[in-house]
């Protein structure tokens, strides 16, 4: 089969707790079975199917970090591993799988996006690389924070794109103090 011309990039729980995930230096994952973990003829057969599905299409998986666990049983596979710039996975306060956020550089036709190291150093971003998820935030402080805070002082006289640049100042200098950043792994490239 030839591969797919549209850049690809397919995702899900495919529970192979069997597998074990290593990133190679050009971003993309190798396997190799965990010995101390037994699986069933049925399940090893099942990934080798996905395994020759994928090669078929010429995608390549690219997450080595666990998703529940010990275990990386949340995959994504693309055919342009060069795309993805930046991979997260984030504790989820929904699931008992980590969430994973991904950074492409695929740009869509509603977005034209700017380089990366822009993007991922404005202001307004900085509330992306907290962790809102974590257990042991502060959320009493934050709010004691915002409860002082003269609002009515900092905005008077202000036009709105100020008064805006002005919150967002205040929020992320609180919520700097009182929620850690995200965990981020960065794929070898």
């Amino acid at each position: 089969m030839q591969a797919p011309e549209p850049t690809v990039i397919l995702s899900g729980d495919f529970n192979f707790p069997f597998v074990k995930w290593k990133r190679e230096i050009n971003g993309g994952c190798l396997w190799e079975e965990k010995a101390e973990v037994g699986a069933t003829r049925e399940c090893k057969t099942q990934f080798e199917k996905l395994n020759d599905l994928m090669d078929d299409y010429g995608l390549i998986q690219v997450i080595e970090e666990s998703t529940r666990g010990k275990n990386t049983l949340d995959l994504i596979f693309t055919n342009e591993v060069n795309f993805i710039r930046q991979v997260e996975v984030v504790k989820s306060s929904m699931s008992d799988h980590d969430r994973i956020e991904i950074i492409t550089d695929i740009k869509s036709e509603k977005e034209t996006f700017g380089s990366y190291e822009r993007r991922h150093t404005e202001k307004d971003n900085a509330l992306h690389n907290l962790n809102f998820n974590k257990d042991n935030i502060e959320w009493g402080k934050i709010k004691e924070e915002l409860e002082v805070v003269k609002w009515a002082e900092v905005f008077r006289n202000k036009d709105t794109e100020t008064c805006l640049k002005l919150f967002l100042e205040i929020i992320i200098k609180i919520c700097d103090t009182y929620i850690p950043e995200k965990k981020i792994i960065r794929p070898k490239v």
